[in-house]
């Protein structure tokens, strides 16, 4: 998904659920994923969560979470990379 950036408009941002019992790294998942896209798709930012906001027909809720990391990023004083 798309994360905005005061430069570039959007980044890439990978939002992560792991199965019970597994573990990976930011770094690890992330040049697993950019050795395979092309370099404007690359993975700037991986976010682990314990489960993906979801309808109930099962479709991610991408909206809440691009609101989930605006709150964030407003709560670290960061509202410039807010998209408006």
């Amino acid at each position: 998904m798309g994360k905005p950036h005061p430069i570039n408009g959007e980044v890439p941002k990978a939002f992560v659920v792991l199965n019970e019992g597994a573990k990976a790294e930011e770094r690890e998942l992330m040049n697993f994923v950019n050795d395979k896209v092309a370099s404007y798709k690359a993975i700037q930012e991986v976010e682990f969560r314990t489960d993906l906001p979801m309808t109930i027909t099962g479709k991610i809720l991408k909206r809440e979470l691009r609101e989930t990391g605006q709150n964030i990023e407003m709560m670290k004083g960061n509202p410039k990379n807010v998209a408006d």
